[in-house]
């Protein structure tokens, strides 16, 4: 919100019509105008490089609009009464995103947000915070499904854990560990035509042996 009392009327109508307003300070608007404000459609533009694009009402920006900030992050979606309010996406120049709903210019409700490493977390925020159910997926392949409460881990909830070692230049071992069980997957290359691969938990051995495309499965008792 401005003072608009010491900016000047540099083109059109900037009482009821379409016009632009130029401030002392360096700040522009190109737009519509209603009782002398900003009303409706407009571009507004800050000195620092910031620009905002999209609706206003009473002078606030209000309805469906992006801004582009000066550190390169750029905000598309919903506004209400000048702040992020409704569905909208954030972005960065690190890579980092979200995507989801938005209240007083924090995450609020259901969002996902994806992390310059790959990671990427699934479920509901409050107050700018994981809160609730959601499902992280961290770059090492690990997954969490479950609560979380003021941003961190907090109740129910079920943590996957996958390794994965190079044995040797043909051998290759996956572990995947949740509460209950350890898988360990082990691929194993023995020529360029033939292919086995182990898959133990604490009870069974599965062998699945293949060559040239050609699939035998059994299972044996430990």
């Amino acid at each position: 919100m401005c003072n608009w009392s010491y900016a000047q009327c540099v083109s059109g109508n900037c009482v009821d019509g379409r016009g632009t307003l130029i401030l002392p300070d360096g700040k522009k608007y190109v737009g519509e105008f209603k009782n002398s404000l900003p009303e409706g459609q407009g571009i507004f533009s800050y000195p620092n490089g910031a620009k905002y694009v999209g609706q206003y009402k009473n002078d606030k920006r209000d309805g469906q609009g992006t801004f582009s900030y000066p550190d390169g992050r750029k905000y598309v979606g919903q506004w209400k009464n000048n702040k992020r309010e409704g569905q909208g996406t954030l972005t960065s120049t690190s890579g980092a995103k979200y995507v989801g709903q938005w209240k007083n210019n924090k995450y609020e409700g259901q969002g996902t947000f994806t992390y310059p490493d790959g990671g990427k977390y699934v479920g509901q925020y409050k107050n700018g915070k994981k809160e609730g159910q959601g499902t992280d997926t961290f770059p090492n392949g690990a997954i969490y499904v479950g609560q979380y409460k003021d941003g961190k881990m907090d109740g129910q909830g079920t943590l996957h854990c996958q390794m994965e070692e190079n044995i040797s230049d043909n051998i290759k071992m996956t572990s995947v560990k949740d509460k209950e069980h350890i898988f360990f997957q082990i691929e194993e290359n023995m020529s360029e035509n033939l292919k086995i691969i182990y898959l133990k938990d604490k009870e069974h051995l599965l062998i699945q042996m293949d060559q040239s495309f050609q699939v035998n499965l059994k299972t044996v008792n430990l």
